[in-house]
């Protein structure tokens, strides 16, 4: 028997997690060097990690207890992404 891997667990908020990085370091970086296409690369980084949270839960199989709760980790971690991101590219990004 195939022992499934704790990764389906944390494999969620970790892309949700570096959803916040690169959003952080393209907000950071782009509002110190005067980028102007600061918003189109906030929703490329949205859309991207959207997609890849997408894929995830796609693949992932809930055939027993810790798959379940995987997919609906990444289902968390996707509605935590788009909720908590998505405003972001609404308001003004640099000051």
């Amino acid at each position: 028997m195939k022992t499934p891997g704790f990764w389906r667990l944390t494999a969620g908020f970790g892309v949700w997690a570096s959803a916040l990085i690169w959003f952080y370091a393209i907000n950071g970086v782009g509002c110190a060097m005067g980028w102007d296409a600061q918003r189109p690369a906030l929703t490329l980084a949205l859309v991207a990690h959207l997609c890849i949270l997408g894929w995830l839960a796609a693949r992932m199989h809930g055939d027993d207890l810790l798959g379940s709760v995987g997919v609906w980790c990444a289902r968390a971690a996707f509605a935590a992404i788009a909720l908590t991101f998505a405003p972001a590219l609404a308001l003004s990004v640099c000051r």
